[in-house]
């Protein structure tokens, strides 16, 4: 049910490309230059979505600590903090390892799952990822079925929630660092901690102390409550603007790339 069925996918139409997903992987303990070598072969293997050469941004990538665990998919769904915290693929590697998803979607809390169930991945499942050829918008495609299914299963106490946390460190990567959520163009959202005026991504990766192994955990920080955004209804279609400078007031209409995210569920 997690997964969709082989040939059921749409395809991709005329005029975007689609780019290839790399599923959710294993960075405990590797070098920061092992993790962004990484990063940098996958952002390499799309020249047609980037020109010029790849360097990661000092400012989003530069505080990763050398061989340091890292929050696990199991260890938020399921353990919450402490030793098995960093159990399961590292959950960062969802954003690391997919550098053209330019903001994508996660949950907002980690949790403890003290019932007789098996541990099991609790988060918004990426689908598709496409950008269109003139390189001025992409959109990314979220099923949110089976995460509202599972954080019933678990009785997480915000299984009744409609909120989610937007991931935007790619843009700022990539040398998108203003972000507007645009509430004429989205679609059953609320935007409760929005001012209307485009905002400074400030999401980063460093070692912080949130999932309370030893030392830390390589994880992103801080917490932007701008990012976190309320849906109404599903299927739910959530516009951003991003800029490359900060933008003018009236300049503000005129993004320079344009990132969609449809939520379906």
């Amino acid at each position: 049910e997690d997964e969709p069925v082989p040939g059921t996918e749409p395809s991709t139409p005329a005029g975007w490309i689609r780019v290839p997903l790399h599923a959710p992987e294993e960075l405990d303990f590797l070098s920061k230059d092992e993790i962004l070598g990484r990063r940098k072969k996958i952002v390499e293997e799309m020249p047609l979505l980037r020109k010029g050469r790849y360097l990661p941004s000092p400012e989003v990538f530069g505080r990763i600590e050398d061989k340091r665990p890292w929050w696990g998919t199991l260890g938020m769904a399921y353990f919450g903090p402490g030793e098995n915290s960093i159990e399961g693929p590292s959950e960062e590697s969802r954003f690391l390892m997919n550098p053209f998803l330019l903001v994508g979607v996660a949950e907002e809390n980690a949790h403890i799952v003290e019932m007789k169930l098996p541990p099991m991945e609790v988060y918004p499942k990426l689908r598709r990822v496409e950008w269109a050829a003139d390189l001025k918008s992409g959109r990314a495609f979220y099923d949110l079925k089976s995460y509202r299914r599972k954080m019933k299963q678990y009785r997480y106490p915000d299984a009744d929630g409609d909120r989610i946390q937007l991931v935007a460190y790619n843009a700022r990567d990539l040398g998108y660092g203003y972000l507007l959520v645009s509430a004429r163009d989205s679609k059953n959202l609320m935007l409760d901690n929005s001012t209307g005026a485009p905002f400074k991504i400030p999401q980063f990766i460093h070692n912080g102390g949130s999932c309370g192994y030893p030392g830390g955990c390589n994880n992103m920080s801080p917490t932007a409550v701008e990012l976190l955004i309320r849906y109404t209804d599903l299927p739910a279609t959530l516009v951003c603007w991003l800029w490359k400078g900060h933008p003018i007031v009236a300049n503000a209409t005129h993004p320079d790339f344009v990132w969609t995210i449809e939520l379906t569920g």
